[in-house]
Order: C-alpha cells, then structure tokens, then sequence
C-alpha cells in the first residue's frame, strides 16, 4: 500500500503542522515500546509504514537550528 498525504507535514508525529522536540519525544516513546494514544498519520517520514529511528533524526534534525 502506498502513502497518500493529502495536508500536512511528513514526520510530524504529534500533528500540529510543525516539527519540533514534541515529535522527537513521540518518537522515542513509540521506539521505547510506549505508544502514546494519537500519532499524526503523517508521522512516517520515510514511507516505510512504521514510526522508526529514521523519523526520530528526521524530527531532530529539523527541530535544532
């Protein structure tokens, strides 16, 4: 199945159209075993179908100046 974005930001796990230091902690919560409640669809920044490290350093990434 393919990954359809029709509004929004790719990795942004918490969905509130911005990638920050949120998203890194829902990140490592999800990578910890310890999924929160709601994720953003949009959370799979690498198109692989699952939230992994590569999102968490994509949040990163973008969140730090």
């Amino acid at each position: 199945m393919d990954n359809v974005y029709i509004d929004g930001i790719s990795g942004d796990l918490n969905y509130d159209s911005e990638i920050d230091l949120k998203d890194v902690i829902l990140g490592l919560q999800v990578l910890s075993g310890d999924s929160p409640a709601e994720i953003s669809k949009f959370s799979d920044s690498s198109g692989d179908g699952r939230v992994g490290m590569e999102e968490v350093l994509n949040a990163l990434d973008q969140a730090l100046p």
